[in-house]
Parts: C-alpha cells; structure tokens; sequence
C-alpha cells in the first residue's frame, strides 16, 4: 500500500505502524515468552482489522479492495484471527484451517506446510518416475508437483493416467510404501494392467505385534456366509458393512460376549475387560488382496524384485545435488512444477550423455568407516 497509495496511507497509518512495520518480522526479533508473543500478535491482528476496515470504508476507492496483498490479507486474517463480541482473537491450533487450505506464506500462496518423517517444510513435493530396467538408461517419464500437504498415495491416478496418454504405461512399477494402498494396486491393475508393488501399510493392531496373540490373520472370514470364526471355534453374532473415517468401505463384526467372557485364550484376543472381541476390515476383495500381497512380501524373491526401487532415492540425491530441486526457484504451484520438469529434463541429458560414453552409474553412499571394514574384510 506504501506502493499503490502512498498518500492515503500516510492519512490512515497510526504513528506506531512505521516502527513496528519498519523492518521484516523475522522470528529472532519476536519476543521471547509465549506472553509476550500472544500480546504482539493480538496487537497485529488489531491493526490488520484496522487497516481492513479502512480500506473497506464507503470513501476509500474501490479499486484499493482489489489489490493483491490486500486479498491476501483478508485471507490470512480470516484464517488466523477471529471476532466477536469481545474484539478479534488470536486462533489457537485446534481451530486452525487445515493445512491443505492454510497459506504457508503471504509471499506464495500456493505454498502449504507439510511434514513427513518428523522434517517439516513450507512449499510443494516434487515426484519423479523413471525407467528402471538394467539394460536401459534410467530415464525420468513423468514429474508430478504437489502442494506440501497432499499425500503421496494421490497422485497415483493421476500418474497413471497421464502416463496412458503419452502411451508410457509400465507392466510393473515399484513405489515408496507412501505411495500404496490396496484400493490403488487393484486399480492400477483393473484399469491399466499395471502391477504396482510396494509395501502395503501393516496392520497397527496390538495383536499382530504381540507374539501368539489373536490378530485378523488367525480369524477365519466367510463372505458368502457373512460371518467370521475365531481361532477357538467361535462364530461371530453380527455383520455390519460402513464406511471408514477415510472414507473406504469397511466390514465390522462382533463376536458373542457369553463365547468371548468365559475364554480361557481372551488375554490373547483382547485386552477389553467387558466387551466381547470385535473386528472391522476390507470388503472381500481388498480382504483378499491384503492377506495376498502381504504374504507375498514377506518372501526373498518380493524383497529381491523390491529392491531395484532404491534407484529413485539416487534419482532425487542427483537432483538435489545437481539442480537444487529442494529449493522453490519461483511462487506458486505452475511454476514449481515447470522448475521440476526443466530439473528432470537436465538430469535426462546427464543420464543420455552418461549412457553413450559409457560412465557407469554411481553407487550408493557408504560412509568412510563402511569403505574402510569393506577393505579389510578378505575376498
């Protein structure tokens, strides 16, 4: 506004605002105590509603409303402070916007915040396909950019798709376990022939983890006869088709509490002290998937075939190190993809140049104390 309207700001402004805007808010000059934090940021959300409402009064010019910051400003406030009766508030995290809405950033945004693996970060995911077989050159096929906050599993379909229209689609492709759920391998298969492997999420039960204890596993599921039988012989009493918080249809049955109380394996079944053991899964066609797939990983030939998936995570150290692609180059959502399309293109120049001279390609790291026991240790 100092910009677009010099000489109505200067009408507007208090005299405080040209001290405590003077400079950029970095975190180390904010107060120390969460007090006095609370304090500055109910003072900021004070002039913001301040400046709001000035450039909202039926005098000032129409076309300040439209400026661009100032919508950004009417969104950050909304999400951030609310008012009421008592004046504006500063929101506490529970009621927070979530962060697939949430601007991560008045500079950009597009930008959300994200964290996986306990790291966070404001900004976009980058992902990357390639061609994987031996005798090739590793080629990236496909680049997909995400915000932040968008799961990995989403963009299968998407992939997919784009793949079948430029008529790249692989028979097999290997993915991070974030990238896999049952519903998406018998999609992949069921509309583009597509066998997708990667490890499907485990079962979180306390009995899977628990040596000899009861999990789904050792429960017998008939789906003609919509019952379930437990290890002991027990049949379930109910069967109930819902639907997931995630939104995927479920099945949950419960089992009888004159067979579940008196059981002399209930310690290995449940840890409920009242309540009869209860069960919720798949449909019977995921059902059947999961129990499947999950023993087929549990193979050396499924690890062995998995294992040719560690070439990405090259893929991305390359495109760190050679072309920054951590860094966001530009604002906004179109253009940080464009920046990774061009990222992928370089490393496909590197990788075409390295196949037609012959350049072998790179191991993976090895710290130097491993280097030094692998030149000790006799052949």
């Amino acid at each position: 506004m100092a910009v677009a309207t010099p000489v109505w700001l200067v009408e507007h402004a208090p005299a405080a605002w040209w001290d405590r805007y003077a400079r950029r808010a970095d975190d180390f000059r904010l107060p120390q105590s969460d007090t006095a934090r609370r304090a500055l940021a109910a003072t900021v959300g004070a002039d913001g509603y301040r400046l709001l409402d000035a450039v909202h009064h039926p005098a000032t010019p129409a076309w300040l409303r439209e400026l661009p910051t100032l919508r950004v400003l009417r969104q950050l406030w909304v999400q951030q402070y609310y008012r009421d009766a008592g004046g504006h508030r500063w929101r506490d995290k529970v009621d927070l916007p979530p962060g697939a809405v949430a601007i991560g950033s008045p500079y950009d945004t597009d930008a959300r915040y994200g964290i996986k693996r306990g790291m966070g970060w404001r900004g976009y995911k980058g992902h990357f396909t390639e061609v994987c077989e031996p005798d090739r050159p590793h080629m990236i096929v496909h680049v997909a950019t995400t915000a932040a906050t968008v799961s990995d599993v989403e963009t299968v379909t998407a992939r997919h798709n784009d793949l079948a229209a430029a008529d790249l689609l692989p028979d097999q492709e290997l993915v991070d376990a974030a990238y896999v759920s049952v519903d998406h391998i018998l999609d992949a298969d069921a509309d583009h022939g597509i066998d997708l492997v990667g490890p499907l999420p485990p079962d979180f039960s306390w009995q899977t983890r628990t040596p000899d204890a009861f999990d789904l596993a050792r429960f017998t599921v008939d789906f003609d006869q919509r019952h379930v039988t437990c290890p002991t012989g027990a049949v379930s009493r109910n069967w109930r088709e819902s639907i997931s918080a995630d939104g995927l249809p479920t099945v949950q049955v419960t089992f009888r509490q004159p067979d579940c109380t008196p059981c002399p394996q209930r310690a290995r079944c449940t840890r409920s002290t009242v309540n009869a053991r209860s069960l919720t899964f798949r449909p019977r066609q995921q059902f059947e998937a999961q129990q499947r797939l999950r023993a087929e990983q549990a193979t050396d030939a499924w690890r062995e075939q998995y294992a040719l998936r560690a070439g990405i995570e090259g893929t991305m150290a390359q495109a760190s190190r050679r072309c920054d692609v951590h860094h966001a180059r530009y604002k906004g959502l179109a253009k940080t993809h464009l920046q990774h399309v061009l990222t992928a293109m370089a490393l496909n120049l590197v990788r075409i140049d390295a196949w037609l001279t012959g350049t072998p390609l790179g191991g993976s790291w090895t710290s130097r104390l491993s280097t030094l026991r692998l030149s000790l240790t006799p052949p």
